[in-house]
């Protein structure tokens, strides 16, 4: 009696290796597609973050270059003037100031 019995879950066991199998292949062809899009995108954005942090540096630097030789308000005014992105009125403007009473 014992004989049938393992013809009959000779196949059983057989199918469950066959999609045992299987299932293990598709997660193995969508598990590293997946992680190699993460990791590019992981990197992008690292990217992107460096770029944003060396940009905002450069723009301190500028800023202190330009405190140290112009005074204070007429830095701002100038940053104001081209922020504002008249293209008629650039390099039209003169930054001079006449100071009366000065020692």
């Amino acid at each position: 009696m014992e004989i049938p019995y393992l013809f009959h879950l000779f196949p059983q066991i057989v199918s469950n290796i066959l999609i045992f199998s299987c299932s293990n292949i598709v997660g193995v062809c969508t598990h590293y597609p997946a992680e190699g899009s993460q990791r590019q995108a992981f990197q992008e954005t690292r990217e992107c973050i460096q770029a944003r942090l060396h940009s905002q540096r450069e723009n301190q630097q500028q800023e202190r270059l330009l405190l140290s030789v112009l005074p204070r308000h007429v830095a701002m005014e100038m940053k104001a003037d081209i922020n504002a992105k008249q293209e008629d009125m650039m390099f039209h403007k003169i930054y001079i100031q006449k100071h009366d009473n000065v020692r």
